[in-house]
């Protein structure tokens, strides 16, 4: 009888802490989101539909490229620092392999945005912008290694907007006509600032110290040789990402490319405000993958099941709030809080609501594929999702922010559904919604 009380609070302590390493993310999402609430909100009211669409579509393909930062180098970080013996050479090689990479491959979109017909002011300023945010995803994801995880979290959700927070936001409120041009110079400012920030943070950090750095440096030949490895571990899981951070912003820029900046705008702000939603999964997604490492090495596959559907149930718990509140509030609150320009805002909200319910039964499905050597598969799933929303969008090229929306939800239902479903039948971990507990018991046993 007391071996099962002692059990029973132990599986109940076992609980309480799990559910602590998914507030901290969480917490540093949410911080990241009401700041970046107030930036959209400012640009929304300081400048015209026009401006507000070009900005946004500039920041998207920023908040996309630079997923691909050191080429999955910070990828293969994370995904190999919990098995590594030396973990802080590994981390220490990784974050100077993808300076080094990130150089070049800034350079390289710079030439892209030039042959697009951008001046040449914006396209500097949109290259220097990028590199700003791939070092910050660099360091944040070695960061998301250390023991804590919380400067890591820190880095990844909330320091960039806390960056405009000093830097672009100053200017929309002093600059009589604020530009496209001015906007993206201090929002570049900013993410300098945090990329500075962050890498301080780093050196005075104990887990990588200045003295755990500074050797490497004069090892290049040997930072070189491990970035060919890294790279070859990492690029599939920052391709992945790389797709899945389009999806959402794929719909702005066809209906800029289109002639709807207006139509863009609209989708944009509808798109900031679902990730107020959508951050309880991504924040735990990217907490998550050290443990997924751990459990995977260990060959337990119940036990990612049952992380994956912890993240679920916060997910969709969270989705069917936002629902609740948009269809009572959201009708007469966007549009007093954005301007009546943003009224369209709240049907395709509404929309992409439901559309995390494809999210939050899918779980942390992209990532247990990614973190277990099977990037090829959510690679595959991306392709077909992303595949069917360029061509639902450029078959009815008037197709508006509604309609956009819809075909988004589409995509991520395909993308969802496939994944769940080739974990369930390859690898015996049932991650679905409804899927209960003893199922785990069962192949716990076996």
């Amino acid at each position: 009888m007391i071996t099962l009380v002692q059990s029973k609070r132990q599986r109940f302590r076992a609980q309480v802490f799990a559910l602590q390493r998914m507030a901290q993310p969480m917490l540093w999402r949410y911080v990241g989101l009401l700041l970046q609430f107030a930036i959209v909100l400012l640009v929304a009211r300081s400048v015209d539909l026009e401006i507000a669409g070009g900005y946004f579509a500039l920041f998207g393909a920023v908040a996309v490229v630079h997923l691909a930062s050191g080429l999955g180098i910070p990828d293969a970080i994370v995904k190999l620092c919990p098995v590594a013996e030396d973990s802080a050479s590994l981390r220490s090689m990784g974050l100077m392999a993808s300076t080094i990479i990130n150089i070049p491959l800034c350079g390289f979109v710079l030439l892209i945005a030039l042959a697009c017909g951008q001046s040449v002011g914006i396209a500097t300023l949109f290259a220097i912008w990028l590199f700003g945010y791939a070092e910050v995803l660099a360091i944040s994801q070695a960061m998301i290694t250390f023991r804590s995880g919380t400067w890591g979290n820190f880095g990844m959700y909330a320091s960039i907007n806390i960056g405009y927070m000093l830097t672009l936001v100053p200017y929309l409120f002093i600059a009589d006509s604020p530009t496209l041009s001015g906007m993206v110079y201090w929002a570049t400012m900013g993410a300098l600032l945090s990329c500075a920030s962050l890498m301080i943070v780093v050196i005075c950090t104990r887990a990588a110290r200045c003295g755990d750095i500074a050797p490497a440096w004069n090892e290049l030949v040997q930072v070189c040789r491990s970035a060919g490895k890294l790279i070859t571990i990492g690029m599939p899981i920052a391709t992945a990402r790389l797709l899945q951070g389009m999806l959402p912003w794929l719909p702005v820029w066809l209906l800029a490319v289109h002639g709807d900046p207006g139509g863009a705008a609209t989708y944009a702000a509808a798109s900031r405000l679902a990730v107020v939603a959508t951050a309880v999964l991504g924040s735990i997604r990217f907490s998550s993958r050290p443990e997924i490492v751990t459990l995977a090495a260990d060959n337990n596959w119940p036990g990612i099941g049952r992380l994956s559907r912890r993240a679920s149930y916060f997910s969709a718990a969270v989705a069917t709030s936002a629902i609740i509140a948009t269809a009572a509030m959201g009708g007469w609150l966007i549009p007093l809080v954005f301007g009546p320009a943003y009224a369209g805002t709240v049907a395709v909200l509404c929309v992409l609501l439901v559309g995390i319910y494809a999210e939050a039964i899918g779980g942390l499905s992209d990532e247990i594929l990614k973190m277990t050597g099977r990037a090829w598969v959510v690679l595959t799933t991306l392709a077909l999702s992303a595949g069917l929303l360029v061509l639902i969008l450029i078959v009815d090229p008037g197709i508006g922010p509604v309609n956009a929306a819809w075909a988004t939800v589409a995509a991520f239902a395909v993308q969802y559904v496939l994944q769940i479903s080739w974990l369930g039948r390859y690898l015996q971990v049932h991650i679905w919604l409804a899927v209960p507990s003893a199922r785990d018991r069962r192949h716990a046993k076996q």
